[in-house]
């Protein structure tokens, strides 16, 4: 559990990295009221995104479907920052959910579930990281 935290989620509090820039983005585009179908224009996206105070080289919603952005549209009114951090706080409350869910199916007990969840550390890392 402490390499959990060492290892993915205070590096993912403290940045914004790969795939949570592109969600927020367009969620923060299409709350603003632009129609979804811009967010797919790489160079108004780009633009979009130093407006929107996004400190990322590049960001793109384009292998993405449009629904992908309700997930993150009630976090899109908060900073990049603020809206990441929210989200982690949320899928930490998932994961630990999982984890009881898991305990209760298996009766492994709080231990071993504990076990079997982190020993997927590096999917986990990946995925509190980037924020997906």
């Amino acid at each position: 559990m402490l390499a959990f935290a060492w290892k993915a989620f205070i590096p993912a509090w403290r940045s914004l990295n790969s795939d949570f820039p592109n969600y927020y983005l367009a969620a923060r585009l299409y709350r603003q009221g632009y129609p979804i179908e811009r967010v797919y224009d790489w160079v108004w996206f780009q633009r979009q995104k130093d407006h929107a105070g996004v400190e990322r080289p590049h960001v793109s919603f384009d292998p993405n479907p449009p629904t992908c952005v309700l997930p993150v549209l009630p976090l899109s009114s908060l900073p990049p920052l603020a809206a990441k951090r929210c989200w982690l706080l949320v899928n930490l409350a998932l994961l630990g959910s999982v984890g009881l869910l898991l305990n209760g199916i298996t009766q492994l007990g709080p231990r071993r579930t504990a076990i079997v969840i982190f020993l997927s550390l590096d999917a986990l890392r990946m995925i509190f990281l980037y924020g997906q």
